[in-house]
């Protein structure tokens, strides 16, 4: 069987700052780094726009995420200088400021969580490269068909990991078959993998039953 799927790279970058809290050697201290996040989403190509996945818009859906992390401080779930910088920030009004800085709406995945005000995300495991792999292909999975992410947070620090392709479309959750008599006018849906991995050359829109 022939593979008729591509593989998109999408390229993005990020400061931070992080330290890992159980760890003895000199990244135990509060310290930053400049993240390169690559993200491989799968798909065919469309016939009439020629892309398998369009790279500018796989920046934009990412960096609706990544922005979170962009001069922001990682702290690991129970790092007692979590509220510390927390108090400070709060005293010296350290804060997000609107009037002059994006405005961000709160992560909150079991994985990880932020203070969007303060520009702070707490997340569950160490921030190393294996865990920002995982992190972010939770966060993203549900806007772009993510084969493989890697992610560098230096010339020596690197880890990639691919994934089984989880593809949600419109926020719906897994589907126990593809919904492939939506649109009869569409004549080139290709489904694969029926209740996994749905996906489509053209748009599909997906109807509501009748109540």
């Amino acid at each position: 069987m022939s593979n008729d799927k591509f593989t998109s790279i999408v390229t993005l970058d990020f400061q931070y700052a992080h330290r890992f809290m159980h760890w003895p050697r000199e990244a135990k201290h509060l310290h930053g780094h400049s993240g390169l996040l690559t993200i491989e989403p799968e798909d065919t190509v469309d016939p009439v726009t020629g892309f398998a996945h369009a790279c500018k818009d796989g920046f934009k859906k990412a960096w609706e995420v990544c922005d979170h992390f962009h001069h922001a401080t990682l702290f690991q779930e129970g790092d007692p200088l979590l509220d510390a910088v927390l108090t400070v920030y709060q005293k010296e009004g350290i804060i997000n400021d609107p009037e002059h800085c994006i405005p961000l709406k709160k992560i909150d995945h079991p994985l990880a969580w932020s203070y969007p005000e303060y520009r702070i995300v707490v997340t569950k495991k160490v921030s190393t490269c294996e865990n920002l792999c995982e992190l972010f292909y939770e966060l993203l999975k549900d806007k772009m068909p993510i084969k493989k992410i890697t992610y560098r947070s230096s010339s020596i620090n690197a880890a990639s990991k691919e994934f089984k392709q989880e593809w949600f479309l419109n926020g719906s959750s897994r589907r126990s078959k593809c919904m492939t008599g939506v649109n009869q006018a569409i004549d080139r849906l290709a489904c694969h993998n029926p209740g996994y991995h749905c996906q489509t050359l053209q748009t599909v829109f997906w109807r509501t039953p009748k109540k």
